[in-house]
């Protein structure tokens, strides 16, 4: 696909695009991010090779994008930001960790 309809044919699909990442996204900025990614990778995509069915593929893309954005922000899990704990909450978290470790460790001993 030449350029010019590459950009029009993505142009076309830039609102149900960001409408289907905001359906699925917590804030609107993480929908805008997703929805740039996904109109980028397939814009790279489409210049270089021949794609029978472009708006197919755009879907692949952007169902792909979502999921592995998905995917990516369940492997960083953080609970609280560290200056919003006082050091007393995570004096008593720690201890509470601690103590739950050495719990599970006595039972598998037994």
């Amino acid at each position: 696909m030449d350029k010019e309809a590459a950009e029009a044919f993505l142009h076309a699909q830039m609102k149900p695009v960001y409408g289907y990442c905001l359906r699925r996204c917590a804030t609107p900025q993480d929908a805008e991010d997703l929805a740039q990614e996904i109109l980028l990778r397939a814009y790279a995509v489409l210049l270089r090779r021949s794609i029978p069915d472009p708006l197919r593929y755009l879907w692949t893309v952007a169902r792909n994008t979502l999921a592995n954005h998905y995917r990516e922000r369940s492997r960083c899990t953080v609970g609280v930001a560290a200056d919003m704990l006082d050091e007393a909450d995570f004096t008593a978290a720690l201890t509470a960790c601690e103590e739950t470790q050495r719990l599970h460790a006595e039972l598998a001993r037994l």
